[in-house]
């Protein structure tokens, strides 16, 4: 006996079944987020005002032109008074030795021309003035755009503010004075002659 088979019929599922099934949660609305705020508008770029700063640059110096004249008065202030500086007064000898010895300075310093040009004469001391003769004018223009730290120097080692320096030149008298070690040798030489005596004798160089 051949027993036909039906079909089984998947349970039907009443409506409320399919229903609760199909239908979907209901989304809560989300809440909008707060709008971001604009963004602030670029400002323009402001070009520099040259014209200010060229006022503000010329107000700074104006006010530091101000500030040195104020140094300056003050300064003025503090001089002192030339009439109570002193006036000591000193010998041709002393003068000399200090003559000397800011020659020595000068040496010292490695201003050989200039303390070159200082010993080409023996000064002499008239009053309080110091006269020294050169034997061309370009010494003498070498001494005076120099001497300044020469009197100072003086007036200081002699106490005395009244020393001035008397420059003469005298190019016919340009011979006697002695520039190389051989000149100076023969210039002594002729005022002692034994000089050349007690050279040959110790057979001293020049």
């Amino acid at each position: 006996v051949s027993v036909e088979s039906k079909p089984v019929s998947a349970p039907v599922q009443n409506k409320e079944q399919t229903a609760e099934k199909t239908v979907e949660p209901v989304k809560q609305p989300i809440p909008s987020q707060a709008a971001e705020p604009e963004t602030a508008q670029e400002q323009p770029r402001v070009k520099p005002n040259l014209t200010n700063q060229s006022q503000r640059v010329s107000g700074l110096s104006l006010k530091g032109l101000r500030r040195k004249k104020e140094i300056l008065e003050r300064q003025t202030e503090k001089e002192v008074d030339v009439s109570k500086l002193p006036r000591e007064a000193f010998t041709e000898i002393a003068m000399q030795a200090a003559w000397k010895e800011y020659v020595a300075k000068l040496q010292k310093k490695g201003e050989k021309i200039l303390a070159s040009n200082l010993e080409t004469d023996t000064p002499t001391l008239k009053g309080t003035a110091i006269q020294i003769e050169f034997p061309n004018d370009t010494m003498r223009v070498e001494l005076e755009r120099a001497q300044h730290g020469l009197l100072e120097f003086l007036k200081r080692k002699l106490q005395n503010y009244d020393i001035t320096i008397d420059i003469t030149v005298n190019e016919a008298a340009e011979r006697k004075y002695a520039y190389t070690t051989r000149e100076k040798y023969e210039k002594l030489k002729d005022k002692n002659p034994d000089l050349d005596l007690l050279r040959k004798t110790f057979d001293l160089d020049i």
